[in-house]
């Protein structure tokens, strides 16, 4: 008898253990505005299709797809073909979806779908709305930028927007799947509720400066030597973006600058390439980090947008950034955005092209609910995943007060890498007789960088540069 209660007690447990089991496969999905919890529709059998018209358009429904488990490529090609493409990954094993009304619905458990579901027009937009006043001074230098779902045509996308009361307004990021407009904040839930649209984003584009004894501090003297490495950059093309035309005002660019910046000269520019690739015939104490790279110099982010030419016809392999686009302090700090999405989607196209930005000035603000210093990162290109994002050390090898860093919002850690930021002799001090505090931290990564490509470059005998 003592046996059977005891058998009788082990099943009741176990049966617990899976009730309990049972009661916790609800997954949220992460929005940036927010969790999302699905109900597990599929699962369990309360899926009707009618509750989905809300997002069909043009013979598709467009949804969010929960899967129990992260499904394999087979089973991705198997929904492909029966009519549902996964197109963006969200976490929580959740994509957005395009899903033909020739579907069959029945079969989605088939497949390990748990849930499909209209996204609620909350989890379609920035959270920066909530806050965001809109007067016509503001709305003319902050645009609304429009993703789509990648199936459907951009013709399409664009007439509806404009019957929403939209103004479409064209910039130099032709992404697939993004429109940037401006429109009265009155109908932006209008819009996030169009079946088309994954998500709203309140989008600056105007790009700022960032300007806050490397070489020696860098150990790159050794690297530079005819005796050492002699790693000088010869044979690198460099990008440099940046607020100066810099190829008529200075010696040490003569005969290296492809000069593509529309703009007469300014300090910044000539200060952050100097540090790149100044030649170093003014004074040879302060030579740039690669003083025989090439630079195609270009305004701003518009060595970004022509990047894919620059590589194809100069081979170019690396970029300084040393500028952002974000607001000041906290509310432009650590946001994945569609241009942290543009550099990203570049940068896989191109594998041989790294982009190196500078990860802002911002290391002395306080944001909520991190403790000084922290979580400081500008929002856009410094964020992306596959940049590099470099921070500043001062004369002391600390971090500079002013530096910003991690973790952005997503939660990873940024800067990847630390440089010298803090009291940089450049190029521009010997053009201006004078002196300045501060130069873009990214600049001597970026050297760097084309230096030890000049190291793989002297050794491959071809004429491309291998991928670092």
């Amino acid at each position: 008898m003592k046996k059977f209660y005891s058998y009788c007690f082990y099943l009741l447990l176990l049966s617990g253990c899976f009730t309990a089991t049972a009661q916790n496969t609800d997954i949220a999905v992460h929005f940036a505005a927010g969790n999302f919890i699905t109900g597990n529709n599929i699962q369990k059998q309360s899926f009707q299709k009618e509750n989905l018209q809300a997002s069909f358009f043009n013979g598709s429904y467009y949804a969010l797809v929960q899967f129990s488990k992260l499904p394999s490529l087979q089973i991705q090609n198997q929904l492909r073909n029966a009519g549902c493409d996964l197109q963006t990954y969200l976490p929580g094993n959740a994509y957005l979806a395009a899903i033909k009304s020739s579907f069959n619905f029945l079969k989605a458990s088939d497949f390990e779908i748990s849930s499909i579901n209209n996204i609620p027009p909350v989890y379609k937009k920035d959270i920066a709305f909530i806050n965001y006043k809109a007067t016509a001074d503001k709305l003319n230098q902050k645009l609304i930028a429009v993703s789509y779902y990648t199936s459907v045509n951009k013709a399409d996308v664009i007439a509806e927007l404009e019957k929403a009361g939209a103004l479409i307004v064209p910039t130099k990021y032709s992404e697939a799947d993004v429109v940037f407009i401006q429109v009265d904040l009155s109908k932006v839930d209008a819009i996030a509720s169009l079946p088309f649209v994954s998500y709203l984003g309140l989008q600056p584009l105007t790009d700022k400066e960032l300007n806050y004894r490397s070489i020696g501090k860098h150990a790159v003297a050794a690297l530079l030597s005819p005796s050492g490495k002699n790693l000088s950059g010869k044979g690198i093309t460099v990008g440099v973006g940046d607020n100066a035309e810099i190829a008529t005002q200075t010696l040490d660019f003569t005969g290296r600058v492809i000069n593509r910046v529309p703009v007469p000269y300014s300090f910044h520019g000539i200060h952050v390439s100097g540090t790149v690739a100044g030649a170093g015939l003014l004074d040879p104490k302060h030579n740039g980090m690669a003083p025989r790279a090439t630079i195609v110099s270009q305004y701003f982010s518009d060595i970004i947008t022509s990047a894919p030419t620059y590589v194809t016809d100069y081979n170019m392999v690396v970029t300084n950034n040393s500028y952002a686009y974000a607001d000041a302090g906290c509310p432009g700090e650590g946001a994945y955005d569609v241009i942290s999405n543009y550099v990203d989607k570049q940068m896989g196209n191109y594998r041989k092209l790294l982009h190196v930005f500078a990860a802002g000035n911002d290391g002395g603000t306080t944001c909520s609910p991190y403790s000084t210093n922290f979580a400081s990162i500008k929002s856009g290109y410094q964020v992306a995943k596959n940049v590099l994002t470099v921070g500043a050390v001062d004369t002391l090898y600390d971090v500079a007060s002013f530096s910003s860093r991690g973790p952005v919002n997503d939660g990873r850690l940024k800067p990847e890498i630390m440089a010298t930021g803090y009291n940089v002799f450049s190029t521009r001090h010997f053009f201006t007789y004078g002196y300045s505090s501060g130069t873009s931290m990214a600049s001597p990564i970026v050297a760097g960088t084309a230096t030890l490509l000049n190291e793989q470059y002297r050794k491959s005998n071809a004429g491309a540069v291998p991928q670092a």
